[in-house]
């Protein structure tokens, strides 16, 4: 019986432990200016912890203007594998490209050919039907941090934190008790 206490203060410590971490985020800032004189600005967000030549990395948020107008998500539009491969400076994109929603339009930036190149062209869905297409004229990315949630030694010290009072207020109750009323309350010693 004296061991139930202390059995459940060591699997509370180690539920604290077992608590999952949040997935890793990248976030990059970025800049596409296209051949029309639009240009988009903004921040991705991706997975990943650290930015890492040659890596390939999925976007999965999206956040910034496009001409001056909010852009309001990611989009499916072309086909778009949302991946770029950082190389230091430019986009790398592939030929599924990188696309958003701004107000009714939808731009898709790709790279025509196979593999991962410097984005070269554009087209521009509005209502999900192709309107204009063009060049890139240029694009940047420069990684702006790393964000993750995993948990601390907190949670740990709390649990152990809680034990010791725990203890320490059993045996200020144990030595403070009238042992009359102890019967009551501390089971016989062969009592399991």
């Amino acid at each position: 019986m004296k061991r139930l206490p202390v059995t459940l203060a060591a699997a509370a410590a180690l539920a604290t432990l077992a608590v999952p971490s949040t997935a890793h985020a990248l976030d990059w800032n970025f800049s596409i200016q296209y051949s029309n004189g639009d240009i988009a600005s903004g921040t991705f967000t991706t997975d990943g912890t650290a930015a890492v030549p040659g890596q390939v990395y999925t976007i999965s948020s999206i956040s910034g203007t496009h001409a001056g107008i909010a852009i309001t998500s990611l989009s499916g539009v072309g086909g778009a594998s949302q991946k770029f491969q950082f190389n230091g400076s430019t986009i790398n994109g592939d030929g599924g490209g990188i696309s958003y929603s701004y107000s009714t339009s939808e731009f898709n930036a790709y790279v025509v050919g196979g593999g991962f190149g410097p984005l070269n062209t554009w087209d521009k869905f509005v209502s999900g039907s192709l309107s204009s297409q063009g060049s890139v004229a240029s694009s940047s990315i420069s990684p702006v941090s790393s964000s993750s949630s995993v948990p601390g030694p907190i949670p740990l010290l709390g649990a152990g934190a809680a034990f010791g009072w725990s203890r320490r207020l059993r045996r200020r109750v144990m030595s403070s008790a009238d042992p009359s009323r102890l019967a009551a309350i501390v089971p016989p010693q062969g009592w399991s």
